[in-house]
């Protein structure tokens, strides 16, 4: 992916992220590639510290698991968080992956949120993942907006993957507009949603 387009869905994420707070992790096809970019920031106040795990960064779409981060990694983890599937995909390991470790564990007992070790509360998180020659649907990823909450009131918190539709091969531009686009979806969304809440209320 040409650098000036990864800065570019960066920022956006970046934007989304601070405009609500929680992190938020989008998946983007980048030509034969699939890429995720993950940032935000993570409040575990609410959440019991469940030890911890060493597992890759990673795509589980009939789990919910996904990960981003360091190559070989050891994370903290916290739960218990709802289950969210976001496909029926199997587990796949990133083909590299750099930044901080962090986003969806699942295994038998639960779903776990993901962490760097010694991770300190609402701390800023910046990470991503690629899988080589491959694409969104055959990850067997399902487009869509898939959201993990947990916490309540001041401890309330999120983390929202966006899998947009698969596209092959797109130019330059094309990446720079479904970045876009994906995030700007998302927040449109995001604020209805905030909008019935506050009626509601």
């Amino acid at each position: 992916m040409p650098r000036p387009i990864y800065w570019t869905i960066a920022a956006l994420i970046t934007f989304a992220s601070t405009a609500r707070g929680g992190a938020v992790i989008a998946f983007s096809q980048a030509g034969n590639d699939v890429l995720a970019i993950g940032q935000g920031t993570l409040d575990t106040a609410s959440l019991t510290d469940q030890g911890t795990i060493s597992a890759p960064a990673a795509v589980n779409p009939s789990s919910g698991g996904t990960r981003m981060g360091i190559p070989n990694p050891t994370g903290d983890i916290f739960g218990l968080l709802p289950s969210v599937t976001y496909g029926t995909g199997s587990l796949t390991a990133a083909s590299s992956a750099t930044g901080d470790y962090f986003g969806i564990y699942v295994d038998g007992s639960g779903t776990y949120l993901v962490a760097p070790t010694g991770y300190s509360s609402g701390s800023h998180l910046s990470g991503s993942a690629t899988w080589d020659n491959t694409t969104i649907s055959g990850l067997g990823m399902t487009p869509g907006t898939y959201t993990w909450n947990w916490g309540s009131g001041a401890t309330a918190d999120s983390l929202e993957v966006i899998i947009p539709a698969s596209v092959p091969e797109p130019s330059t531009a094309a990446l720079a507009v479904i970045g876009a686009g994906v995030i700007a979806t998302y927040i449109r969304s995001r604020h209805r949603r905030e909008r019935r809440r506050q009626v509601s209320a």
